[in-house]
């Protein structure tokens, strides 16, 4: 009996308190409700099963999420919330699982799990209803399969991983398109292993991933191209630039006037993401790698981060932060091999150097942590804004995005119900994306308000003919007063009155906008 336990304690107990510990640090800080803007959007169409015919939908996302959307936790919100945690959860034990099959030791791939865990953009979505933690589920499955594969020992193991990882990319497809990223990096192992995977085992992967495929394909054509009417080619277009809106222009945006900015941008958001010791542990980790090759999987890992940095630093979207996240990853997995090298480069001083790891480690979640908390209440403090975020009511945007965790937080919660409990019947909200989705949700899943007609405005929009378009009496509010968000402009005898949270449009005549039509 001794020894069967002393193999579990050695083997899993390690690895299922890091995950019962994961676990309740992301439950601990999670949302406990409806969100704004895409947040809502995924919560409630978790609800209803809507799918965009266009890659926006993230059909994979929401098969899972339907199926949490039944536990008997909370409200629906709060539920795809969950979803999150648990995917976020699910990807540090991969990434810990990827760490130990690479050669590093168990405080090493310790150190490559929390420096993901506590990072601030995968924090923060691991809180909340986005789709990302999904995906970096399935990426941190093909890291630990590489790492299988590329192990020492790998002729014992055989081609195994590589035929499950060429299977598995199609799923990975279906979770998020930035799985593409993967190409490049699995195309270096496949060259790398060229002298232990001859012409018949390629073959064989490649009508795997094939095989694997066929998922990503069926959806497609059923989610797509059967519902939009188009060929299956454009459906593939629609699925890879379009969600909700054509992305198309914004991708390989590159700009040599802009690339200094870009740079600039690349480097304060993995700072952020990579507070304290595990930024100096990353620096370290591709350094040693760099004079001490031994596997094949770091240089992969490298090829993967890049291609993601490439590929995040071109697409000129608002939100761009979050496409760095998957080449974090593989960043963390560095902390870990710099770990491992600060270990041995103290390996004659044991007793200062367990002194100074253990204080190092403590660091490496306390910092970042710390960082997250104080600095939005310095920038609030002083009344500034780096970010240049809009303020909505209950959302001061340096502390709703600067400090991850959402517990407590029922802020568009709050919004969402005075906006529609001030409204008279039958009265019209222009809403743009943000408040629009937290004010659907309601509508939508909680059953509020089903009177009132939400329109979703696009900023910088005409909105004369928009108004024209209603009847007189029809009372016409805005969810918010910004100029960015709401083309005032465009009604020069109109003026706003403030009535709760949203604004009463007051026209100076109602026949001028009906002239319009």
């Amino acid at each position: 009996m001794p020894q069967p336990y002393t193999w579990v304690n050695r083997h899993y107990l390690w690895p299922l308190l890091l995950t019962i510990t994961t676990f309740l640090f992301y439950l601990f800080t999670l949302a406990p409700t409806v969100l704004w803007g895409d947040d809502a959007y995924f919560q409630h169409t978790a609800f209803t099963a809507e799918l965009r015919p266009d890659g926006g939908g993230h059909w994979l996302w929401l098969q899972v999420a339907r199926l949490f959307v039944r536990l008997p936790l909370g409200d629906v919100a709060f539920r795809t919330n969950l979803l999150s945690a648990v995917a976020a959860t699910a990807t540090i034990l991969l990434l810990y699982a990827a760490g130990r099959e690479a050669g590093l030791r168990r405080d090493a791939a310790t150190v490559a799990a929390l420096s993901l865990a506590v990072g601030h953009t995968f924090w923060m979505h691991a809180v909340r209803a986005e789709v990302y933690t999904l995906l970096t589920l399935f990426l941190a499955a093909h890291f630990w399969l590489w790492a299988r594969w590329c192990r020492p020992e790998s002729e014992s193991i055989g081609n195994g991983p590589m035929y499950a990882s060429a299977t598995l990319f199609g799923v990975t497809l279906l979770a998020h398109q930035m799985a593409l990223l993967l190409l490049p990096a699995f195309a270096m192992l496949l060259w790398k292993h060229r002298h232990h995977a001859g012409g018949i085992e390629m073959a064989r992967a490649a009508a795997l991933a094939l095989l694997g495929l066929m998922p990503f394909f069926i959806v497609v054509y059923m989610q797509i191209a059967a519902v939009a009417g188009v060929s299956i080619l454009e459906a593939f277009w629609l699925y890879f630039t379009h969600a909700g809106t054509d992305f198309g222009s914004a991708l390989f945006d590159f700009s040599l006037a802009g690339l200094k900015q870009d740079l600039f941008f690349w480097g304060a958001m993995t700072a952020l993401q990579f507070v304290g010791p595990a930024l100096v542990l990353i620096l370290w980790g591709l350094l040693h790698r760099q004079h001490h090759q031994s596997s094949a999987l770091w240089p992969a890992l490298l090829v993967f981060y890049l291609t993601d940095v490439f590929f995040a630093i071109s697409f000129r979207v608002s939100d761009r932060y979050v496409f760095f996240l998957p080449g974090y990853l593989a960043l963390a997995l560095f902390a870990g091999a710099g770990w491992l090298a600060a270990r041995s480069s103290s390996a004659e001083h044991r007793r200062k150097r367990d002194h100074w790891l253990a204080a190092c480690l403590i660091l490496l979640v306390a910092v970042p942590i710390a960082t997250y908390y104080v600095a939005p209440r310095f920038v609030a403090a002083l009344d500034l804004n780096p970010m240049t975020v809009r303020t909505l009511p209950g959302r001061e945007p340096n502390r709703f995005f600067l400090w991850p965790a959402k517990h407590g937080y029922t802020g568009a919660l709050r919004y969402g119900e005075q906006a529609l409990a001030v409204l008279p019947v039958g009265a019209v909200l222009l809403a743009d994306h943000t408040p629009l989705e937290t004010l659907k949700y309601l509508q939508i899943v909680e059953g509020m308000r089903q009177d009132l007609t939400l329109v979703k405005v696009e900023p910088g929009i005409d909105l004369a003919p928009l108004i024209a378009s209603f009847p007189p009496a029809t009372p016409i509010y805005l969810a918010d007063d910004n100029p960015e968000y709401y083309n005032l402009r465009s009604l020069p005898r109109a003026t706003l009155a403030p009535v709760g949270p949203v604004f009463r449009l007051q026209l100076a005549t109602q026949t001028s906008f009906r002239r319009l039509e």
